[in-house]
């Protein structure tokens, strides 16, 4: 299914304020690295939906964002202005029609006055983390889905536009209400992925590219909306030498160590996959487990493949979506605690031969397979079959029984073994499962080390980070199985 969704062009805003904003964009820039001493790298770069080159990046790249934060408050001191963190702003103070000062309170619910010599500027955010005010503003696009949510940080909720607003002061502009494409579309987070246009492929589910990459936000945004299911995958090619040596060394486990680099992977093994597919052999992976949640069980020896495809095609990758209902509500759980889960990842090989792989080290299937696998960075275990579960089985009970079959070629009653007997297929299902781990950024004090002084320290990690990672992982375990079955011999040859 997919659904359409136009917006409607109009006048973006007063053309001299526009113009002005423009035109003092650069000279702002030059007051921060000036005043603030903050440097930023020569290069100019787009963003997603941003039509041409106006970015301009930190330096040191793990200072997006939390960098003007600091360098901003270095000034700040310089200068004897003090900056009150966990203040909100309640109400402005009106005397004669005049804005003079603003009524605060503190996190600890300490009240606070505080009085303008010259006047009160309100620099406020929009109002794009409440959906409710996005739904009850927006006239721009004509039909929001009802379900639609919010990625934006918790606190842009136009508590100041309100503070104005409350005072008589006029709202421009409210209905103006841009979409965020690229977010994930279960966790709703971001994906992880470069929004920069320069080295993105938005494909849809059925493997083409349907929209430009450098067009408008808005445009991009109406686009996905047509697509089958509202979806579709960035491809994304990360110049990992820039990052390595132009100063980037992110230990919250960007560069190499990051997920990002499993584009990559997803790209190849979907050309693996349409090789596999014309020879009748076929890749479905589900999320098995979130958390202690598990999916509903499948029979190993015959898998329900309409059941496996079905999945596949859902946002949420499982059988039961009531039991996905629930392994939801563990991720959503998990990142209101500033914590993150794991989970494991279930995938089925149909249709390979019997009798191809081997016992060596460049044909065993489980070794291809988990050679491939542990490329993945959040790829802890694997397994295979019954895996783990026949360490506590004897043998009478972990053997495969043999039956006959209308084929010819005897197949087994069970499939403890996944499909696999010394390193070579045997006819049944292949089927594997790799454990996930939590993503390891998360909002929580963790203990660590300082790298400089040696001396233990906390460290709490800011920003945008999925709580779980397992359900955009799905594609990428089945592009592995992909590519390590277009590496066995007599495959695809």
């Amino acid at each position: 299914a997919s659904a359409s969704l136009t917006f409607a062009p109009a006048s973006y805003g007063d053309y001299e304020l526009v113009k002005t904003f423009c035109e003092q964009s650069l000279p702002t820039l030059h007051w921060i690295q000036e005043k603030w001493k903050m440097p930023f790298q020569d290069n100019v770069t787009t963003v997603y939906g941003g039509l041409w080159k106006r970015g301009h990046s930190p330096e040191n790249e793990s200072e997006k964002g939390a960098g003007y934060f600091r360098y901003g408050k270095q000034y700040a001191d310089e200068l004897g202005v003090e900056i009150m963190f966990a203040t909100t702003g309640k109400s402005l103070i009106m005397e004669d029609g005049r804005a003079v000062g603003v009524n605060a309170m503190k996190k600890d619910g300490t009240p606070v006055t505080l009085h303008a010599n010259k006047g009160v500027v309100i620099a406020t955010g929009g109002y794009g983390g409440s959906v409710e005010l996005v739904k009850q503003y927006n006239n721009y696009w004509p039909a929001l889905p009802e379900e639609i949510t919010t990625n934006n940080a918790p606190g842009v909720l136009g508590e100041g536009i309100f503070m104005a607003r409350d005072v008589g002061a006029d709202l421009v502009g409210m209905e103006f209400v841009q979409l965020m494409a690229l977010s994930h579309p279960v966790t709703n987070g971001n994906t992880g992925l470069s929004t920069n246009p320069e080295q993105t492929l938005y494909v849809n589910k059925e493997g083409k590219r349907f929209v430009n990459e450098y067009a408008a936000r808005d445009v991009i945004a109406a686009a996905a909306f047509a697509q089958t299911d509202g979806m579709f995958y960035s491809i994304d090619d990360i110049n990992t030498a820039h990052l390595r040596y132009k100063g980037f060394e992110d230990y919250r486990g960007g560069g190499h160590f990051s997920g990002r680099l499993t584009a990559p992977l997803v790209f190849a093994g979907a050309v693996a996959k349409l090789a596999l597919r014309e020879r009748g052999i076929e890749v479905l992976a589900r999320i098995r487990q979130i958390e202690k949640v598990e999916d509903a069980p499948i029979d190993l020896a015959g898998p329900n493949i309409a059941a496996l495809r079905e999945a596949g095609q859902k946002p949420f990758a499982v059988l039961d979506d009531e039991r996905g209902e629930d392994m939801q509500a563990a991720i959503i759980k998990a990142k209101a605690e500033g914590d993150s889960v794991g989970g494991v990842i279930e995938c089925f090989v149909l249709g390979l031969p019997a009798g191809v792989g081997g016992p060596g080290f460049d044909e065993n299937l489980e070794g291809l397979i988990a050679r491939h696998a542990f490329a993945v960075p959040a790829v802890k275990g694997i397994e295979f079959g019954a895996g783990f579960g026949l360490a506590s089985m004897r043998g009478s009970q972990a053997n495969d029984a043999f039956i006959p079959s209308p084929e010819g070629l005897p197949l087994t009653r069970t499939n403890y073994s996944g499909g696999i007997s010394g390193g070579i297929a045997n006819g049944m299902p292949l089927v594997f499962r790799v454990a996930v781990k939590p993503t390891p950024s998360i909002a929580q004090e963790q203990d660590t080390v300082d790298m400089r002084s040696g001396e233990a320290a906390k460290l709490t990690v800011s920003g945008r980070h999925d709580p779980c990672i397992v359900p955009r992982a799905v594609p990428v375990i089945e592009a592995v199985a992909a590519l390590a079955m277009s590496e066995v011999p007599g495959v695809l040859a």
